[in-house]
């Protein structure tokens, strides 16, 4: 069995619907595989970036998907920084210029 299946099995107990949990494992998957995965094209690297969003009405387990997948994540790269869901432009500067 591939990762999003098995991911997709662990997630049927809740209501969140399957699109969320689908789009969340191809996200912990891109995340996983970072700048380790790309296309040679002439003299260039393509890398596969993700940029998923979680679409639709309010209510609709959306937060539910997003947190299952980051604790995932936090659990396999404790080590890996997170940034907030809502950041300055200030504080991401910041942050990338520090030394850390």
């Amino acid at each position: 069995m591939s990762f999003i299946q098995d991911y997709l099995i662990y997630n049927e107990g809740n209501e969140c619907p399957k699109l969320y949990h689908y789009g969340t494992a191809l996200f912990l998957l891109n995340a996983a595989a970072g700048n380790r995965i790309h296309i040679n094209y002439g003299y260039t690297r393509i890398y596969p970036n993700l940029y998923i969003g979680l679409i639709g009405k309010q209510g609709n387990r959306k937060g539910t998907a997003k947190d299952i997948g980051r604790d995932l994540f936090q659990t396999a790269f404790p080590d890996y920084p997170i940034g907030a869901s809502v950041q300055s432009c200030n504080d991401i500067i910041k942050r990338l210029s520090s030394d850390d």
